[in-house]
């Protein structure tokens, strides 16, 4: 997995600057910011018969950041 920015404690030093989180919203194109659940959402698919098959691969939960 390679989680993109993600409203956590650790980067509420971005999330309560208006710049910072003007800045940095700009440049992902799925808005708002990730979300924990996000993550987890991911990872959860990947654990499903569906997803069987996929291996090998870095899955970007980045929001299109890395487009």
């Amino acid at each position: 997995m390679a989680p993109g920015m993600v409203a956590t404690k650790m980067t509420k030093v971005i999330t309560e600057d208006p710049k910072k989180l003007e800045a940095t919203l700009r440049s992902i194109p799925v808005w708002p910011l990730g979300t924990v659940d996000d993550m987890a959402d991911a990872t959860l698919f990947l654990t499903f018969e569906k997803a069987r098959y996929i291996c090998g691969q870095t899955v970007s939960i980045d929001g299109g950041l890395t487009l």
